[in-house]
């Protein structure tokens, strides 16, 4: 890929079964999606984010809270976010180290 230019990909699943306080009855997955591009020494930068692409993280989970009981249907949220970022008076680290660990790292 072009310098500058990152592709992200993010997959998860939930299964069924408990968890603390929670009982999942259905399993669920999901699939994000992020492009990011940086003009300018990275001064400036664009995000593209699209969460749960494929519409698939709903789940039925029941609740348990004390003497209450809850059953949740799970809505599906796919959603989309364009970032927009620009870093003023960014300058560049000027530490040069100077290997002050070098002579531990050699001694062992």
């Amino acid at each position: 890929m072009p310098i500058g230019f990152g592709l992200d990909i993010d997959l998860g699943a939930d299964t069924p079964g408990d968890n603390e306080n929670a009982y999942v009855a259905e399993g669920c997955w999901y699939a994000n999606v992020g492009f990011y591009k940086s003009f300018f020494d990275e001064r400036l930068s664009i995000r593209l984010q699209a969460d749960d692409l494929f519409n698939s993280s709903a789940a039925m989970a029941v609740l348990y809270s004390g003497n209450r009981v809850m059953a949740v249907n799970q809505e599906v949220r796919r959603s989309i976010a364009l970032t927009l970022r620009y870093k003023f008076n960014a300058t560049k680290s000027k530490y040069k180290g100077t290997g002050a660990g070098e002579s531990q790292k050699s001694r062992m």
